[in-house]
């Protein structure tokens, strides 16, 4: 009897050992390898400039997708000592090479204001968006939000016919900071 107790004893503790090991987890602390305030989605303008990007996403028959970024008038060393007005332009188009997914329309185009999105301040003419100036001397970071739409259930939707890899779009946005003169 004591050595089937012992036999069980050793089975067991074997057991709960193996069963330890394997569904146990492991954390890991990886050290930071850089630092900062780095952005993907974000313009800095300091002088007259123009910078543009462009943001990739996916987006099905149907769903609209938001994408977000932000304009800035400092950086980690300086702000900008002027007045300076923001424009920026937006274009659907080619992803690389893909073909480009045409029934795609931007939706809306809004700019953050504390913890809702509004239009106001924003203003669109001639294919280009413009809002109110940074001002001198103060750091400032305004967020903007564009909504891109695929539009479904509409006679000329076309869905089927931009199935498959072969097709995509991309937003490219061009931001321009103008110093104003005081």
């Amino acid at each position: 009897m004591k050595k089937t107790i012992s036999i069980i004893a050793l089975v067991l503790a074997i057991t709960v050992s193996l069963i330890a090991g394997t569904m146990s987890y492991y954390t890991i602390t990886l050290d930071e390898v850089a630092g900062g305030s780095v952005v993907a989605k974000e313009f800095i303008l300091m002088e007259d400039e123009t910078i543009e990007k462009t943001f990739n996403e996916k987006i099905a028959p149907g769903e609209t997708v938001n994408l977000v970024f932000a304009v800035k008038n400092f950086n980690a060393n300086a702000v900008s000592e002027t007045k300076m007005d923001v424009s920026f332009k937006l274009a659907l188009g080619e992803n690389g090479d893909l073909e480009e997914i045409a029934p795609l329309k931007i939706k809306e185009v809004s700019k953050h204001k504390g913890t809702w999105w509004d239009k106001d301040g924003l203003t669109f003419e001639n294919g280009i968006y413009t809002d109110k100036q940074f001002l001198p001397a103060e750091a400032t970071t305004r967020v903007y939000r564009v909504t891109v739409e695929w539009p479904w259930g509409t006679a000329d939707d076309d869905a089927i016919q931009y199935a498959g890899a072969g097709h995509g779009s991309a937003l490219t946005v061009t931001v321009t900071g103008t110093q104003v003169q005081p």
